[in-house]
Formats: structure tokens, C-alpha cells, sequence
């Protein structure tokens, strides 16, 4: 999923994205060397893994059983969280996340922009994005 949406970033000449492509109430405009490095550093991050040794709320799961996971409870939700990447003095983080559901691999991926309002991180522009 990740190197899709990478490729969708990569053959897309655009430097400029926006928070919502209706109405374009807010934008920001990438350099090349910017959208290079957030390439770079996503393709780099496939295999990344989170320490969850303090979240007692939070279950682990190897990527090979993912489809198990999901299938022994068809209520539970898998998210997938890459590792961030700043830019711009750490003001704005990307990430690539992944949302499953409903006992199978349905759901939810995006490359998205984040920005820090009120001291918490928000999802601000998507770059790529899809369910399935």
C-alpha cells in the first residue's frame, strides 16, 4: 500500500496541495528537495516499528498476520502508523497511515500532512489517499 501511494506521489508533477481540493481554504507549496526527502525517508520507514512497551492499551502486530488478526474478531480495527518525517523546523510532519476493518483487509490509506494547532498534531493536507 505504501509504495502505491508513494507512486502516486512521485508521477504527480504538482508541488502545491491543499487541505480540502473544493474549496482550497489553505495550501502549502512544496520544493522539490522537500518532496524528494518525504519520498526518501516514507521508503525508507516500510519496515519501521513502533516500541509499545509502555501502551498497555495498544496490541502489536506483525505485518504477516494482519489478515489473522482481523479475522479472529471481525469488530476489531488495525491502524498503521509510519514514523514521522519533518520539515520546515519541525513545524510540519508526514505520515503514512493505514486504517483496517471488518475482519479483512477493507479500509482506509493516505500520505498526509500534519501541522501542530493548539500544541496537538492534526491531519492538515493529504497527498495521496484511497480506500479499498
Amino acid at each position: 500500500m505504501l509504495e502505491y501511494h508513494l507512486s502516486n506521489i512521485k508521477k504527480d508533477s504538482a508541488l502545491v496541495y491543499y487541505d480540502n481540493r473544493i474549496k482550497k481554504n489553505d495550501s502549502i507549496i512544496l520544493s522539490v528537495e522537500e518532496k524528494e526527502y518525504l519520498i526518501s525517508e516514507l521508503s525508507t520507514s516500510e519496515n519501521y516499528s513502533w516500541n509499545l512497551a509502555e501502551q498497555k492499551k495498544l496490541i502489536k502486530v506483525e505485518q504477516k498476520n494482519v489478515l489473522e488478526f482481523l479475522n479472529a474478531d471481525k469488530k476489531r480495527e488495525l491502524k498503521i502508523i509510519s514514523k514521522s518525517i519533518f520539515i520546515r523546523n519541525e513545524k510540519i510532519a508526514c505520515l503514512f497511515g493505514v486504517y483496517l476493518c471488518c475482519g479483512h483487509i477493507y479500509g482506509y490509506a493516505s500520505i498526509s500532512l500534519y501541522k501542530k494547532n493548539d500544541g496537538k498534531w492534526e491531519r492538515w493536507i493529504p497527498m495521496s489517499e484511497g480506500a479499498f
